[in-house]
């Protein structure tokens, strides 16, 4: 399995950053390869909430995603299913409430 981990600094508090992860339709916003993602399931996001996504990267690439674990303020986690195989996604969140030192 291979693995892909990068860290970031935003100057924003763990659960304003929660916020905006957890809701899925927002990462077509700073994702960098023509992603639109569309909920598939009906009600709140929780897990087991399903997208329907496609991106133009190493060609059209339509996958469907998966909510596997929602931790309000820490942990937002899903897979992806598509042509390319399994992926797992995790967003880890720790912060200083925004201060700034």
């Amino acid at each position: 399995m291979k693995r892909f981990e990068e860290r970031i600094t935003i100057g924003a508090s763990a659960d304003r950053m929660y916020d905006y992860v957890a809701d899925m339709t927002t990462h077509a916003e700073w994702s960098g390869n023509g992603l639109e993602v569309t909920k598939s399931s009906d009600g709140p996001i929780a897990v087991g909430t399903a997208y329907a996504t496609t991106a133009k990267q190493f060609g059209t690439q339509r996958e469907q995603s998966t909510v596997t674990q929602m931790t309000p303020g820490r942990t937002f986690a899903w897979d992806s299913a598509g042509a390319l195989g399994l992926a797992h996604h995790v967003f880890g969140l720790t912060g200083d409430g925004g201060r700034r030192s």
